[in-house]
């Protein structure tokens, strides 16, 4: 049974053009996740200019370099009372306190009590909208592990924990039970793998999850053998290739979309557009 509520839900609509970016690099990746899920494991290996050994130090720097750290984005936290200076001091609201001053001038208490009392109350509105989504985001972020067990050529015994931020794509990473996924994985080997995917997805049911080619699959979410960061194992064991770390995991876009501000919806227009930055 599929729960009437996900992650996925809580993402806001985005305010034009700053939305439109996030959307094209949403599908783009879609599309490469359902490839390599309709790949042979050693096509995807191939395509991932990966072995089953794991990359080379050679390698591994050069991806750090191009891809960035397995970090889901990192934010200096705004002090409050900047964000509420922040959200009075635009055109619209000192017009509207404006408007107040003037009407006191001309001995209108009740229209600036008005005026003063919608600034007030878009501002603060506006604050715990974004203070919920930045707690959100903290959630998100606190619910990844931070070690992996990963398959790389320079390591002794050529595996090792690592911090889950040194992961690159290319990676090879062991699962085993209670294992949180690192990164979205295109999985390689997997003996009796079941995941729980109701952070993402809303799914209610452990997942099975398999090793082999997918050609079935329309959505990456549907795909047998890809696992996805922010997911975590409930049984069995696998070895997965990692194909996206950090903001360009399904996980880092659903953190990056709380993180947006709302778009103002149309029946509160009017207050909405007062507390916009």
């Amino acid at each position: 049974m599929i729960a009437k509520w996900s992650l996925l839900g809580l993402i806001p609509e985005r305010n034009g053009a700053r939305g439109k970016p996030s959307a094209a690099q949403s599908q783009a990746q879609a599309r490469h996740l359902l490839e390599l899920a309709r790949l042979e494991v050693d096509a995807a290996l191939a395509a991932g200019d990966s072995r089953i050994e794991g990359l080379d130090a050679e390698q591994v720097d050069a991806r750090l370099e191009t891809f960035g750290r397995n970090i889901v984005g990192s934010e200096a936290r705004t002090p409050w009372f900047v964000e509420i200076a922040r959200r009075v001091v635009n055109p619209l609201n000192l017009l509207l306190l404006a408007l107040a001053v003037v009407s006191i001038l001309t001995s209108d208490p009740v229209g600036a009590s008005i005026m003063t009392v919608m600034v007030a109350v878009a501002v603060i509105v506006g604050y715990v909208q974004e203070s919920k989504s930045s707690r959100a985001v903290a959630a998100l972020r606190s619910m990844v592990s931070n070690t992996a067990l990963v398959r790389r050529r320079q390591l002794a015994n050529g595996r090792g924990e690592l911090p889950i931020e040194d992961l690159v794509p290319g990676d090879v990473v062991h699962l085993a039970a209670g294992d949180m996924i690192p990164a979205d994985l295109r999985l390689l080997a997997a003996k009796d793998l079941f995941l729980n995917q109701s952070s993402l997805t809303g799914e209610s049911m452990p997942v099975e999850k398999f090793s082999g080619p997918d050609a079935r699959c329309s959505a990456p979410m549907e795909s047998r053998n890809l696992c996805f960061m922010g997911s975590n194992v409930i049984s069995g064991s696998a070895l997965g290739l990692v194909v996206a770390t950090g903001r360009d995991t399904t996980f880092g876009a659903l953190a990056s979309a709380l993180a947006t501000p709302r778009a103002p919806r149309p029946a509160l227009t009017a207050v909405c557009v007062v507390s916009s930055a």
